[in-house]
Formats: C-alpha cells, sequence, structure tokens
C-alpha cells in the first residue's frame, strides 16, 4: 500500500519469475507511449482549432476582398487588374492550403472527409503555392464507405504526385482524375513536365513511399514514365482485393 499511496501504479508480490517482470514492463512501455500519441494528437487538435478560428477566418475574408477587387468593371478598367486577380490567386491558394493543412494536422478528418473534396482542396493548395496550373475532375459518389486507411492512402499518393510534379518535373500543367465509390478507387495524376529515367530515380521523389502506402492497402501502383515526356501515375483499388 505505501508504494501504491506514493505513486507506483503497479506491484509484483514475491517471490516473482523474470518473465513476469518482463511482461509487466512491456505493459508499462506500452501505456506510456499511448499516453503520449493520445496527448500529441490532443496538441494537434488544439492548434488545428486555433489556426481555423484565427488564420482561416482571416484568410477567408482577405479572399473575398480580393476577389471583389478583382471582379472586372466595365465602368471604369484598373490598370491594376492583373497584379489583383494575382492577389486573388494567391488568397485562394492559400486558404486551400491551409484547409489541407488543417485536415493533415487532425488525421480523423480525412478519413471522414468526402475525398473528391480533399482531392480538389489539394489541387488548389498546390496551384497556389507551386505556381503549377492544376485540374482536378473527381466523382466520388459513395466514397464515404471507403475503408479510412485506403482514403488516406489516395490522398497521399495524390499529394505526392503533384508535389513531384512541382519540384522535380518542373511542370507548367497537371491533371488529377479520381473515380471512387464505396467499393473501388481509381485515381490518375499525370503531368506535362520532363519526366524522368526509371532506372535512374532522383532522390527525394518519394516514390518507396507511394508503393508502400498502395502495397499496405493491397492497391496496384503504376508509374509511367520518360525522360522529355511527361509522368502518369495511376493508382487502382478494389474492395475485393483487400
Amino acid at each position: 500500500m505505501e508504494g501504491l499511496e506514493a505513486g507506483a501504479d503497479d506491484y509484483l508480490v514475491k517471490p516473482f519469475s523474470a518473465r513476469e517482470l518482463l511482461a509487466r514492463v512491456d505493459a508499462q512501455l506500452a501505456r506510456a507511449a499511448l499516453r503520449e500519441h493520445l496527448a500529441a494528437a490532443e496538441e494537434r487538435s488544439r492548434i488545428a482549432r486555433d489556426l481555423h478560428d484565427s488564420v482561416t477566418q482571416t484568410l477567408i475574408a482577405a479572399t473575398l476582398q480580393a476577389e471583389g477587387l478583382a471582379a472586372p468593371s466595365a465602368a471604369a478598367p484598373d490598370p491594376r487588374a492583373g497584379e489583383i486577380a494575382g492577389l486573388a490567386r494567391m488568397t485562394r491558394g492559400a486558404l486551400a492550403e491551409m484547409r489541407v493543412l488543417l485536415a493533415e494536422m487532425r488525421p480523423e478528418l480525412l478519413e471522414r472527409t468526402r475525398l473528391g473534396h480533399m482531392i480538389e482542396q489539394l489541387a488548389a493548395a498546390v496551384q497556389g503555392r507551386m505556381h503549377l496550373a492544376v485540374s482536378a475532375r473527381v466523382g466520388d459518389a459513395g466514397s464515404e464507405r471507403l475503408p479510412p486507411e485506403v482514403r488516406v492512402a489516395v490522398y497521399r499518393i495524390a499529394q505526392e504526385s503533384l508535389n513531384n510534379a512541382a519540384r522535380h518535373a518542373r511542370a507548367p500543367t497537371a491533371e488529377v482524375v479520381l473515380a471512387a465509390t464505396g467499393v473501388s478507387v481509381d485515381l490518375t495524376v499525370r503531368d506535362a513536365g520532363a519526366g524522368f529515367d526509371p532506372e535512374a530515380v532522383p532522390a527525394g521523389m518519394g516514390l518507396v513511399g507511394m508503393r508502400e502506402r498502395a502495397a499496405a492497402v493491397h492497391a496496384e501502383l503504376k508509374i509511367h514514365t520518360r525522360a522529355g515526356e511527361g509522368t502518369e501515375v495511376s493508382l487502382r483499388w478494389r474492395a475485393a482485393e483487400a
């Protein structure tokens, strides 16, 4: 009793075996790791809420104001119309990127949010941040029934593919096509960039991570590319194959 009153949360009665001692130590370490994980998740959620209530609201106001200024006026054309339109694009991109960041800080949102909406937000964020013209065509009726781990894997692979198009391929344009239901996903990300030699993959492209994510959910990932001819990343998942 004295030990428990002093702060201990477990004890062994003598005589005890080394096997029992190790099992109890492992259990204690597992509980400590879980507490740390929950504390970190709660802190991320708190920061996400604060960002949503402050920075996101400011970006929404700035976006609305910039779009209002960018609206064409036949009566009095503004010589700075091009600059104002650029500002509107930047604020829209920043707002989309903030929404993506908030979702990434709270993985449960990635699991609950409509997959097509997340892909659209991702495309807008990449376009605003990296000056890559991204078009997104999504069809995701019923995708809310997809397993959470599949939704997250699809999102992360699309994210890495677009980042590669902007950073490594120096592509001027990219396209994301998503067709998802409750039992299937087909994702294609193609760009008009420099492409690369599959036998000499540049460091930092994250291809290994993409393949690992696809394998973890039993999806088929294909990457078609050739130097000077752009890149196409395709992902195929079927519930029957999972």
